[in-house]
């Protein structure tokens, strides 16, 4: 599953303990968990690390709680994918360095499921008051990968209305400058209704907050 980190620092899921984790001063390991879109581990998913610079590809396959190791992993720049039966495929670049112990999980989207009509996350931004907040930014990302990202903006109404192809775990953030940021986390359900709604009410910034300058 790949970590949560949109600038949100989100990470949702139980890792391999450090200790399964072995690096020396020269090789690095890699080492995390394929989950779905809800949380739940993918057994026997292949995961395929390759450096860029030999392009000597290694694979593993997940255990029963979805982890997975990679020891002795050159430094330098790796690619990783990870295939499960019944998923997309997930794929990741990055550059690891010497004695470096990196923590990557991935979450995998269900493959495309044909006639499905799509999942709809929507509600209302306001304040306290219930008056509606106009041009208020609301981000959705998936708990369990950061590819699933959307951003729209409220309308007159303070109303916004967001659209997946498939369910999950999902967190929503609401955001106006001069207001807190207000969040909540949701379910989509794979199933029929495939709906949510969810409302977000926005606190005006004090002062205080920000304090006194001179």
């Amino acid at each position: 599953m790949k970590v949560i980190m949109i600038g949100l620092c989100l990470v949702m899921a139980v890792t391999t303990a450090p200790s399964m984790v072995e690096a020396d001063a020269v090789t690095a390991s890699i080492y995390g968990r394929v989950v779905d879109l809800f949380g739940t581990p993918i057994t026997d998913a292949v995961v395929e690390v390759t450096p860029i610079q030999t392009s000597q590809k290694v694979s593993v396959r997940t255990d029963k709680d979805g982890r997975y190791l990679f020891r002795d992993v050159l430094p330098g720049e790796v690619s990783l994918v990870v295939k499960s039966q019944g998923f997309r495929v997930e794929s990741e670049t990055l550059v690891v360095h010497a004695a470096e112990q990196l923590l990557l999980d991935f979450g995998l989207e269900p493959g495309s499921i044909a006639d499905q009509p799509p999942v709809e996350l929507s509600g209302m931004v306001q304040q306290a008051s219930k008056a509606p907040i106009k041009d208020a930014t609301v981000t959705v990302v998936n708990a369990f990968n950061r590819r699933l990202i959307r951003t729209v903006r409220t309308d007159g109404h303070g109303h916004y209305r967001v659209e997946f192809r498939n369910g999950g775990q999902f967190l929503v953030y609401a955001f106006k400058p001069g207001f807190l940021v207000s969040t909540a986390s949701v379910v989509l359900p794979a199933a029929m209704p495939r709906g949510r709604k969810i409302d977000l009410t926005l606190i005006p910034v004090s002062r205080s907050v920000y304090g006194v300058f001179r």
